[in-house]
């Protein structure tokens, strides 16, 4: 069954930059252009042409059935739901990060109260460990923050929930690459950012280390018997608070497993060889791959 998006308020807080964005980045192409005024854009799919009109001035009466028009013809074209293509217009311009608490009685895409607010914080509770470690890597932080983590997080942004079993997204607005290349060199640090990669980025970066070093420190820590892998991984990104963060989500959320997956803005290309998804269990279940009690390993290592 499709579904058609018809609220105006929705519809109307779509900028046409990022469905430009959006379009040129699924192998749509410019036929025409009135600045101020429109842009026409086609593709070839399936022995077929096909094209849209995107308004090109928010403040027209009608720009609303316009975007409403263009996210259905796409919806068609692409053969996706017209919410994929409202999601993915809405995140062109940001990394994504989704947090899934998976459990069989949240399959109707709701979830306890208190469930529920721990999940949000949480997750809270790790973004704000990245971009602590993102501005400089230490085992554990406390008191104030530094002002380039305080701008980052009153940027940040929530976004919808979704099912499958309870997703919360979060949004960090990505400046698109002022080079026409990002990619690296022969012989570059591939732990260190590009010149210009802006402090958003490096925190999902950061992120992305951090939680594959957190997942492979547990595995070495219960083969080890030591807090020396989290030691270790501090360079990653790991901290404390990131630990902390881990065993909320993986303790406090009632959750079986806990799946992070990242995201990463079309307009700028990320580091390579960047996790894109990692998942934690529950102490009370077994990773498959290895039998070690993510949170309960996670638990001990915080304390490093």
């Amino acid at each position: 069954m499709r579904v058609a998006i018809l609220d105006e308020v929705v519809l109307k807080g779509v900028a046409f930059h990022d469905v430009l964005s959006y379009l040129t980045f699924r192998d749509w192409t410019m036929a025409s252009s009135e600045p101020g005024f429109r842009s026409v854009l086609r593709t070839h799919r399936h022995g077929s042409e096909s094209e849209v009109v995107v308004p090109l001035d928010e403040s027209l009466d009608d720009y609303s059935q316009a975007i409403g028009r263009i996210i259905q013809k796409v919806a068609e074209v692409e053969e996706v739901s017209e919410l994929d293509v409202l999601r993915g217009i809405q995140a062109i311009r940001s990394d994504v990060i989704r947090v899934r608490a998976a459990h069989y009685s949240y399959a109707d895409g709701t979830i306890p109260l208190d469930a529920g607010t721990a999940l949000f914080e949480a997750s809270r509770a790790m973004l704000v460990a990245a971009a602590l470690a993102t501005d400089e890597p230490r085992a554990a932080y406390r008191g104030s923050r530094p002002n380039k983590v305080e701008e980052f997080l009153r940027e940040a942004r929530l976004g919808q929930t979704e099912h499958g079993s309870y997703v919360v997204t979060m949004r960090t607005r990505i400046p698109p690459s002022l080079f026409s290349s990002e990619q690296p060199t022969l012989g570059e640090d591939l732990d260190q950012p590009a010149p210009d990669t802006p402090f958003e980025r490096q925190v999902t970066e950061t992120l992305a280390r951090a939680l594959k070093a957190t997942k492979d420190a547990i595995g070495l820590a219960a083969a080890t018997h030591s807090s020396q892998p989290f030691e270790d991984a501090v360079k990653s990104g790991v901290s404390a608070n990131l630990l902390d963060s881990i065993v909320a989500l993986t303790e406090h959320t009632g959750a079986v497993e806990t799946d992070v997956e990242l995201g990463w803005s079309p307009t700028r290309l990320p580091a390579p060889d960047l996790p894109t998804k990692v998942r934690f269990f529950h102490s009370e279940n077994r990773d498959s791959q290895g039998g070690q009690q993510d949170s309960s390993r996670a638990r001990a290592g915080r304390q490093f």
